[in-house]
């Protein structure tokens, strides 16, 4: 999926690898950073569905610094009706204390790298209207631009 030849930064004092999140140690090791964006999560609720999520092509992204997950996304590709292909982006997310250190900037650029690899027309992205500081950045560093609205109806119990 990610080209190794191509998921290294140089740029940056540390080796930095950008590659996906595999098996349950992966994301046990990007659970600090997913936990702190969904902390009504559970580890175990989350390792149960990891081979049902990945079943449904949903594939989890780590940037990593000496093993460590600083960032991380879950993507999906899904086609379209006119035959294109979307890479849909769920829970980018940055550890908290790691925040305004470039990992989300990089994260998104080999995300933005890997869609086209996979010709992908566009990434999508949804954040909810409240996250206004997170608006921000898909703007101003990630290079998103707003579009559309997204609608939902809640069917009983509330996902995870």
């Amino acid at each position: 999926m990610l080209n190794p030849d191509n998921r290294r930064n140089h740029d940056m004092k540390l080796d930095t690898l950008v590659s996906e999140l595999i098996t349950e140690q992966d994301w046990r090791n990007a659970w600090p950073v997913l936990v702190a964006y969904r902390p009504q999560l559970k580890l175990d609720d989350l390792l149960a569905r990891r081979e049902e999520l990945q079943s449904e092509g949903y594939k989890l992204i780590g940037l990593c610094i000496q093993d460590q997950v600083k960032a991380m996304a879950g993507i999906q590709v899904l086609p379209h009706i006119l035959g294109s292909k979307d890479l849909r982006v769920h829970d980018l997310a940055t550890h908290p204390d790691e925040r305004r250190k470039g990992y989300g900037e990089q994260l998104m650029g080999a995300i933005v790298n890997l869609a086209r690899q996979l010709k992908c027309s566009r990434i999508l992205l949804y954040s909810r209207l409240s996250n206004t500081d997170a608006h921000r950045f898909y703007e101003k560093k990630a290079g998103l631009e707003r579009y559309g609205i997204e609608f939902k109806m809640e069917l009983g119990e509330t996902p995870l």
